[in-house]
């Protein structure tokens, strides 16, 4: 079904959903798998494609039961916060547009677990560790923060929504920690580069702790904020 609203989807205990832009083929592949493990009904969300996904996606719909809905291109974890503020589903299961699921075993395992109390969400873990390659560019040096492995992790949405009353976030950021512990004079001193190095060599204990480490930077990829906070 095309769907004007996510508003509009069905209060279904368990929801799959795939975000698509511009990757009609790959996404086909995450979406039948997904159609064939997750035993869930699913949600795909076209943002703003150009290569005639909606039309594509549309056609196959004659042929698989899925809902599919129109949205505007966001920012990933913008669009994370959006769907967690709006899906009247009870847990959501994130699959990645390029993701193929390949046995039913990993989304039984999930489902095993997912209901008990203290249980926010159920996935893999990516992280800590530091972005010393090149080809992280701007980002080398950054301590990685811990996440979910989001291409693949089941969520429950109360805990998700509670999160983001309370101003967490699934954006991507990065937080300069730089003697985080001075508070306003650490704005101050970090004006003036060469007053740090003079004066501040050694100071690193002025930053605040992650993982037992004291980094300069630390790099928020998706949903980090959201798994740090639950």
């Amino acid at each position: 079904m095309l769907l004007k609203n996510i508003s509009d989807l069905n209060a279904d205990k368990e929801t799959a959903v795939i975000i698509n832009c511009n990757t009609k083929l790959v996404t086909t592949l995450a979406l039948l798998s997904t159609l064939r493990y997750a035993e869930m009904p699913v949600l795909l969300i076209d943002c703003d494609s150009s290569d005639g996904s909606l039309d594509f996606f549309l056609s196959l719909m004659e042929r698989y039961k899925f809902d599919v809905l129109k949205a505007p291109l966001r920012d990933h974890g913008l669009t994370l916060d959006w769907i967690f503020k709006q899906i009247k589903s009870e847990k959501v299961l994130l699959v990645d547009s390029d993701l193929e699921i390949k046995t039913s075993s990993i989304i039984v395992f999930f489902k095993d677990y997912i209901d008990e109390p203290t249980v926010f969400g159920c996935g893999f873990i990516n992280g800590p560790g530091w972005l010393n390659d090149p080809i992280f560019g701007v980002l080398k040096g950054d301590l990685y923060h811990e996440r979910p492995w989001m291409p693949l992790t089941f969520l429950k949405v109360a805990p998700i929504r509670d999160a983001l009353i309370h101003g967490k976030s699934f954006a991507a950021f990065r937080l300069v920690n730089e003697y985080s512990l001075l508070g306003k004079l650490a704005k101050i001193s970090l004006r003036y580069k060469l007053m740090n190095r003079i004066f501040w060599k050694g100071f690193d204990k002025l930053r605040n702790h992650f993982h037992g480490l004291n980094p300069a930077v630390v790099y928020y990829d998706t949903g980090a904020q959201i798994f740090e906070y639950l």
